[in-house]
């Protein structure tokens, strides 16, 4: 007890001649001590008495968590990393491993998580936030094929993840334009048992959209819709829309308003089909886009400055009288609303 109080006392130096000068003989005192050196931020002489303690079987499950934590506390990953990648440890409770997996993520340290991700191959279960957190690192460090190497780690060994985990992924290889790799998450989602969405429709018409391959995502949004049992909403057909737009595809463009319309219209669907028709130069389709879903829905609104730009070119390129006129009369006769900008 002595000796633990001078070293609670004493400098950093003055500890750790203490701990050289002192021939640990008890479990009680070797957890004093331990308790000393991590007060006193001496991790590597505390993993000293920790690694004692497993020798002796001192209750080295619980010594190891107190370390773990406190140097997690302390931002030293490295001594986080020490800890966790024994066998004491990666089979302890979920709470320990998420302190650790949370400086790895703070300090995005991929390769310690991920030498975590590899260690935990000889436990009889991992955790699925284990698999969840490395494909969430790698996918913001820029390590997407590492992250569809974790993703088939998880699932040769029976661990279910949840969707948002793949679409994070998918989301990831979208950026970058990684049609191959989004095409193999996609794979990967098809052959487990999750049931996909309108979500995992838009984020795989971004990843083909940025890749230059509408046709592609088209095929994917029908075959979800109808797997899944599922109608596709106003932000996936807008997705759809926008893709093809960026792609010069007009005529797919205004196929999908079509197959909208039985859906009903909403401003936003329309918003992004009429200004995929401006820039395809496709004027007179876009007061038809608005004729089709007036018929439709007498109800939906038309944003003001999509309504007064697209006058103004049918106006400039002569189509004023025979075009636009109608389609304003349409418009006061019907009393559509036309809605202003939120500000």
């Amino acid at each position: 007890n002595f000796l633990v109080m001078e070293a609670s006392a004493s400098s950093a130096d003055a500890t750790k001649q203490v701990f050289a000068d002192f021939t640990v003989g008890e479990r009680d005192t070797c957890m004093s001590l331990l308790e000393v050196a991590i007060r006193n931020r001496e991790f590597d002489q505390a993993l000293v008495f920790l690694n004692l303690a497993r020798h002796r079987n001192w209750n080295a499950q619980a010594m190891s968590a107190l370390v773990l934590r406190s140097a997690a506390r302390a931002g030293y990953a490295e001594i986080v990393h020490s800890v966790l990648c024994s066998e004491y440890v990666l089979s302890q409770n979920d709470s320990v491993l998420r302190t650790a997996i949370g400086v790895y993520c703070k300090q995005q340290r991929w390769d310690l998580l991920y030498e975590v991700v590899v260690s935990a191959d000889i436990c009889d279960t991992v955790p699925s936030f284990l698999f969840d957190a490395a494909i969430r690192l790698a996918c913001a460090t820029g390590r997407q094929r590492e992250a569809f190497e974790i993703l088939g780690r998880a699932t040769r060994s029976g661990v279910c993840l949840d969707l948002e985990v793949y679409h994070c992924a998918l989301q990831s290889c979208g950026s970058l334009a990684m049609a191959t790799l989004g095409g193999m998450i996609i794979k990967e989602m098809l052959a487990s048992p999750l049931v996909l969405d309108n979500r995992t429709v838009v984020l795989t018409t971004r990843l083909y959209g940025a890749a230059g391959d509408p046709a592609a995502a088209i095929h994917y949004a029908r075959l979800f819709s109808e797997r899944f049992d599922f109608c596709l909403g106003v932000e996936a057909y807008t997705a759809l829309v926008d893709a093809c737009v960026e792609n010069d595809a007009g005529d797919e463009a205004l196929e999908l308003f079509e197959a909208s319309l039985q859906g009903g219209v909403q401003p936003h669907i329309l918003e992004a089909v009429v200004v995929g028709c401006f820039r395809l130069g496709y004027l007179e389709d876009a007061v038809g886009v608005i004729h089709c879903a007036l018929d439709v829905d007498q109800g939906c609104g038309i944003p003001s400055t999509l309504l007064k730009d697209l006058v103004f070119l049918l106006y400039r390129r002569g189509l004023g009288v025979e075009v636009a006129t109608p389609l304003l009369d349409r418009v006061v006769g019907m009393q559509v609303a036309v809605l202003e900008p939120v500000c």
